[in-house]
């Protein structure tokens, strides 16, 4: 619509738009915006950790926060046998993660330090007799 707006026909401001020209003039002839992902709030399908995320593996995250999402769908798998199939595995990782990010052991921050030969001196504020080089050696 921006590129409609700008003057452009409808082919090009389709093409800039990287859609159909089709689905161009549907778009325009319609008074609704289409909807993108951020509108849904709803779910589209069951929890399949609903029963045991809560009472199970955030005490484990809690008492292990290195646990790895596979290490949890093997715990699942053991104490549920035929409940839990690979196919959660995404669905746990995704929530692992967001676990490990909102309540997870804080990151330790390193500032990685490149010291080149020549460019810095090494000073501890004396004034020496002589001073010292340091050479290194590649």
């Amino acid at each position: 619509m921006q590129h409609r707006q700008q003057g452009m026909t409808q082919e090009i401001a389709a093409a800039k738009s990287a859609i159909s020209t089709r689905t161009a003039r549907r778009i325009e002839q319609s008074n609704i915006l289409p909807r993108t992902k951020a509108d849904r709030d709803w779910r589209t399908r069951e929890d399949p950790l609903e029963a045991v995320w809560e009472t199970e593996l955030v005490v484990l995250l809690n008492a292990k926060p290195e646990l790895t999402p596979i290490t949890l769908l093997e715990h699942l798998q053991a104490h549920y046998p035929d409940q839990y199939d690979q196919r959660v595995l995404r669905t746990l990782q995704r929530r692992v993660k967001q676990w490990k990010a909102l309540h997870g052991p804080e990151k330790e921050v390193i500032f990685r330090q490149q010291a080149q030969a020549g460019l810095q001196g090494f000073s501890d504020f004396t004034h020496p007799d002589s001073p010292v080089t340091i050479k290194q050696q590649l």
